[in-house]
């Protein structure tokens, strides 16, 4: 049974963003945060009507931009709000380093969103929820859920049973990423479906190094990213052991790992043969990387629902598609909406066709990925 409402949700944040990158060059007020890049993640595989599938909670401060709040209603997906009148709207400095590295460093906290903030229909319509926290926090976001579902299904008369399953989809904050903290993740690995770590994350919590990340061949850095996926899969990752590791490794791609299959899928920009024999390391199209992992993990969200929630390795192509209109730009991905047949063009019910950055479409871009797969 499916109840009304969003089947894609996101408890990640929405952030203000400053970025100074590697050269020392700065764009302010970006809108950001783990749980936005993700819902446009979700968003660019889900035109309107569709888009209203995708559910999102805002929580804004008294100082929340104009221009950010219209940005984030052109979307048009089912979105919730709440206004805090003595508080700063979250906001944060991105600095970037060599070789990716990101140091995040808040300007003004975090507003922390909770399942509770989410509509009762929303959390009994959800197919896939994802978040972006510690270990411990994560616990208590499934507990949270687990509750909140079964309430809200006796209040209305709804059996268990009859409700669709929600997967959960956990990427781990960063700092979070330590050895002091690997048997709280363990922990929680055995009651979620999906972890989606980057390959820092993952090396941080089995305190290993990732020192042969930027100069090793593919075929180490493969062997080098399934050492680390082998640690989380031992220790169990989801009910009996059934869940999925997907490690995000930047310009490397991403590894798709279960107890039963293995998949490296690249990224969809690449440095060309030419390009690595002049040294190389950054393809032309990639400008920022902020937020493409939590986009990554939006799209992944989005391809699994439409695989049937069966289909990791569906999925982590979605995902990579989502982080490849990510990394075009500061911020998230432009979205022109073309007219319909009767004119009636963004926001609109009739939209039928819609163009995100320069091109070409996710879906386009997604036959073009699996083309790559099927020539290696």
């Amino acid at each position: 049974m499916a109840a009304e409402g969003p089947i894609l949700l996101s408890i990640g944040s929405l952030i203000i963003d400053d970025i100074r990158f590697e050269d020392g060059s700065e764009e302010k007020e970006v809108l950001g945060g783990g749980g936005v890049h993700a819902v446009y993640g979700m968003r660019l595989w889900y035109p309107p009507p569709r888009s209203r599938l995708i559910g999102y909670h805002a929580q804004k401060g008294f100082d929340f931009p104009p221009t950010i709040y219209v940005q984030l209603h052109s979307l048009d997906i089912s979105l919730s709000e709440k206004l805090h009148p003595t508080t700063h709207s979250p906001r944060a400095w991105n600095i970037f380093g060599s070789h990716d590295h990101r140091d995040f460093e808040y300007q003004h906290p975090n507003i922390r969103i909770t399942p509770a903030d989410f509509p009762p229909e929303w959390i009994l319509s959800a197919r896939v929820i994802h978040y972006i926290c510690a270990p411990n926090r994560a616990a208590a976001i499934v507990t949270e859920w687990d509750a909140l579902k079964r309430r809200y299904a006796a209040e209305r008369n709804i059996e268990w049973g009859k409700l669709n399953r929600t997967v959960h989809l956990w990427e781990p904050l960063p700092p979070s990423a330590a050895p002091e903290n690997w048997e709280a993740c363990c922990e929680i690995l055995k009651h979620i479906d999906v972890v989606t770590p980057n390959h820092e994350e993952a090396a941080g919590f089995l305190g290993k190094s990732v020192d042969w990340f930027e100069n090793a061949d593919d075929k180490t850095a493969e062997r080098e990213l399934n050492e680390l996926a082998d640690a989380f899969l031992e220790s169990g990752v989801g009910e009996e052991g059934k869940g999925c590791i997907v490690i995000r490794a930047g310009r490397r791609g991403c590894l798709v790992a279960t107890r039963k299959q293995r998949q490296m899928i690249p990224a969809y920009w690449q440095v060309s043969e030419e390009e690595r024999g002049r040294g190389v390391r950054k393809p032309e199209n990639v400008r920022d990387v902020t937020g493409a992992g939590n986009a990554f993990c939006g799209g992944f969200a989005a391809g699994l629902v439409e695989s049937g929630c069966d289909d990791v390795v569906e999925a982590a192509l979605y995902g990579t598609i989502s982080a490849s209109f990510t990394v075009e730009q500061v911020g998230t991905p432009r979205l022109i909406a073309r007219a319909g047949d009767d004119g009636t063009v963004d926001g609109g019910r009739h939209v039928i066709e819609e163009k995100w950055n320069d091109g070409p479409t996710p879906g386009a871009r997604l036959d073009e990925l699996r083309r790559r797969l099927e020539n290696v």
